[in-house]
């Protein structure tokens, strides 16, 4: 579309706010990691209207689930060599069926796609006209 006076307007008004909020997260960042100097070991502080907590969260656990799959993958395949037509028929897939197309069969029913996202990305054409996009 073509910019409207209030698009131009808006536009000029982030140019002018970018760096500050540039710098604002990079002074915040800064003094985290002083807080963070300043703390040590120490799980938190309290002082005169303020109290901060610096606790390690609880561990997780995460499963690779794509390495995961690969290698369920792989074991059904050679099941399928040593016992051909095993696994379609296990899945309930036309008999004969090559062990890769079912597998390809089943990923597929467990595949979704998710809406991308429309991120916001402003540019200025003299920053792009120096190189900087």
């Amino acid at each position: 579309m073509e910019a409207t006076a209030e698009l131009d307007a808006l536009m000029a008004e982030l140019r002018e706010a970018l760096p500050a909020a540039e710098a604002a997260t990079e002074e915040v960042g800064r003094i985290k990691n002083a807080i963070r100097s300043a703390l040590g070991d120490h799980s938190g502080a309290h002082g005169d209207g303020w109290r901060l907590s610096f606790k390690r969260g609880k561990d997780r656990r995460q499963t690779a689930w794509k390495a995961l799959a690969g290698s369920y993958r792989k074991a059904l395949e050679d099941v399928d060599d040593k016992y051909p037509g095993f696994i379609a028929d296990l899945i309930g897939v036309q008999p004969g069926t090559p062990i890769g197309d079912t597998l390809d069969e089943v990923e597929r029913m467990h595949t979704t796609t998710s809406d991308g996202t429309r991120p916001l990305l402003p540019t200025w054409t003299q920053e792009r006209d120096q190189g900087w996009t």
